[in-house]
């Protein structure tokens, strides 16, 4: 596709149109793109065009994530451009962060600023252990920030259970000329994708580790498969040389260069994902991409390991480079992102149906009969008694409003001289709870994390939700006067 410089720019103009509108910018003209030389006008063009498709998604905000390298170990996959490759002799003793280290690093990056923490393993870390050291910063370290999880291959199974967990994300990826440079069957990888494509983790993907011997259509293959998947944002990678592994041989790319491929990414993407780049340059925040990752502890693009003392990369030279470009600081927050996908006042509730004794409960059915009470209870905590007590008070009340009040007990929950007074039905694996988002995303006691939250809704006849409460840490609680108060205004 031979054009003059006129053409080209008209050529990013209409691509520009297109992936602002969100349709699909075609391939042969992304490939047009990647052929022009990179520090050519018509590539600072396209930059500056990519950069207004990202204003229009971001409105100009750019996130800051800290990824944790939380264990180090020699690796029998042997990855051509990874340092951990036993064959290299780089690395050659395991070294596991503690706990406490790790909710140290944690607490240091939240205390920055950083909005989002990804936990980088090495690919055959124990998932059962990546899950239980989520539950253990969670209740550890509060805020509204994202923790993410670069780990192995993964199931749908284990995906839920690291959500449940407190994870908000998981970064899997088909790697470049996978299967060639590293040992992993590519459906191997594809199926994890799949898996994170259907658990209830956001899922990020990258286009890496990008050297110069990748070609224009390696990159646009993996930017065609992304584009088929639900992703929350594509990482442009470009590979960092460790002098040792194999493929150093080969050049790294020039800033330039990893910047045209963010700027054709943006393009591609339109505004269906995110670009996050790494290593952390000024110049990939003028060509589109929004979030940008400083890394500490054990890194595959890295021969010098330190386990015992990582420093964070200063948050301050981030912000300052994010300024530098005319940006501002995005937040990458975990209760918005509940707020966003959780049950709200006019959204229709979840039919179940649940064996209570010798009797089936089914909500649609019972609803057309009686308003219904949903009540949601955490497990086993010492102040559930004396709430008990409390939702006492209401027992007559609700009868004479006709209202049903049904109890939703998670199946670890102890018996109770009260749960005879009311229909109280137990949730096994949380199968109710997690239909209608009523899990703990906060809570001091890490046991805790992820279990049923303490919550009501109210469900009409057409199973519309007139009222939802839900406790901020599971051990707050809503009086009966005010609730009360509160479902006879939702059904007036």
């Amino acid at each position: 596709m031979n054009l003059t410089n006129s053409a080209v720019k008209l050529l990013i103009d209409e691509a520009k149109a297109t992936a602002l509108a969100n349709e699909i910018v075609e391939r042969k003209v992304l490939k047009r793109f990647l052929e022009l030389p990179s520090d050519s006008e018509e590539c600072q063009y396209l930059n500056e065009a990519s950069r207004e498709v990202m204003i229009k998604l971001t409105g100009g905000r750019v996130r800051i994530g800290s990824s944790i390298g939380i264990d180090i170990a020699p690796c029998p996959m042997n990855c051509q451009f990874c340092s951990l490759g036993e064959k290299w002799g780089l690395v050659t003793e395991e070294h596991v962060l503690s706990d406490e280290k790790i909710i140290e690093l944690v607490q240091n990056v939240i205390n920055k600023g950083f909005t989002q923490v990804t936990l980088r393993t090495t690919e055959f870390y124990d998932i059962e252990e990546l899950c239980r050291l989520g539950r253990k910063i969670r209740s550890a370290v509060p805020g509204d920030y994202m923790l993410t999880a670069n780990t192995g291959e993964i199931t749908v199974e284990q995906a839920d259970k690291l959500f449940y967990s407190g994870f908000t994300g998981l970064y899997h990826t088909l790697r470049l000329r996978e299967g060639v440079d590293t040992p992993f069957e590519p459906q191997m990888r594809i199926d994890s994708i799949n898996a994170a494509q259907k658990s209830k983790l956001l899922h990020t993907v990258g286009i890496e580790p990008i050297g110069s011997e990748h070609t224009d259509d390696e990159i646009l293959d993996m930017i065609d498969y992304f584009r088929s998947l639900n992703v929350m944002s594509v990482c442009i990678m470009k590979r960092v040389n460790v002098e040792g592994t194999p493929l150093s041989k080969y050049a790294e790319i020039s800033d330039d260069r990893f910047a045209q491929i963010v700027a054709v990414a943006r393009i591609a993407g339109g505004l269906q994902w995110g670009i996050a780049t790494h290593p952390a340059i000024k110049k990939t925040l003028l060509c589109g991409a929004n979030h940008i990752t400083v890394e500490t502890g054990a890194n595959p693009r890295d021969d010098m390991q330190q386990v015992d003392y990582w420093e964070p990369c200063s948050h301050e030279e981030a912000v300052k480079m994010i300024e530098a470009v005319g940006m501002k600081i995005g937040q990458a927050s975990r209760d918005a992102l509940f707020n966003h996908h959780s049950l709200k006042e006019g959204d229709y509730a979840p039919d179940f149906a649940i064996s209570n004794g010798n009797e089936t409960f089914q909500l649609s059915t019972c609803a057309e009969k009686s308003a219904v009470l949903l009540y949601f209870s955490p497990p086993n905590m010492e102040c559930n008694a004396a709430y008990w007590k409390e939702l006492d008070k209401l027992h007559d009340k609700l009868r004479q409003r006709n209202i049903i009040l049904a109890c939703i007990l998670d199946e670890a929950a102890e018996s109770d001289e009260h749960f005879s007074k009311y229909l109280c039905l137990v949730d096994k694996n949380m199968l109710i709870a997690k239909q209608y988002e009523a899990y703990i995303i906060r809570a001091e006691t890490e046991r805790l994390i992820g279990k049923t939250n303490r919550e009501f809704f109210l469900v009409g006849s057409n199973l519309e939700i007139r009222y939802h409460w839900r406790a901020y840490l599971p051990q707050d609680m809503i009086s009966a006067e005010k609730l009360l108060s509160k479902l006879d205004k939702a059904l007036e």
